[in-house]
């Protein structure tokens, strides 16, 4: 994506035209996505998220938090629930829950504040209250 755009500064003076210079320009490209989450909002829709950069945070957000996805949500998801990174070299992903009522993946509880790794399909419940189905690209 993002072809070459080709640029050619010309004078004219007195009749004669001549190409002063040839330059090429890069279009911006958007990055490449790491993986995909998948949610259903406050009012029942589905809205989905790219992760382009290798570690995130997930939660309700804030003024004193910030969140790369900040979900609309019941108060029992945390305003940073937990964090999503990807291993650079295994490109393998892991998920860290930081919250107060708990993070599942699969249906299975995760520990606090402890680095696991989570499956290339899986899906994410929050609290008990949302789930988020993520999908590694």
């Amino acid at each position: 994506a993002g072809g070459k755009t080709q640029r050619t500064v010309t004078v004219r003076s007195g009749g004669e035209t001549r190409k002063l210079r040839t330059y090429q320009e890069s279009q911006p490209t958007a990055p490449a996505a790491l993986a995909k989450l998948a949610y259903q909002d406050k009012k029942g829709e589905r809205r989905e998220f790219l992760m382009t950069t290798p570690e995130i945070a997930i939660g309700r957000g804030g003024r004193a938090e910030y969140c790369d996805l900040e979900l609309d949500g019941p108060a029992d998801i945390s305003r940073q629930h937990f964090y999503l990174r990807q291993d650079e070299k295994t490109r393998e992903f892991f998920l860290q829950d930081v919250s107060r009522f708990g993070t599942t993946v699969n249906g299975k509880e995760v520990a606090p504040k402890e680095w696991v790794q989570i499956p290339a399909k899986a899906k994410i419940g929050l609290a008990g209250k949302m789930v988020i189905e993520f999908e590694s690209l």
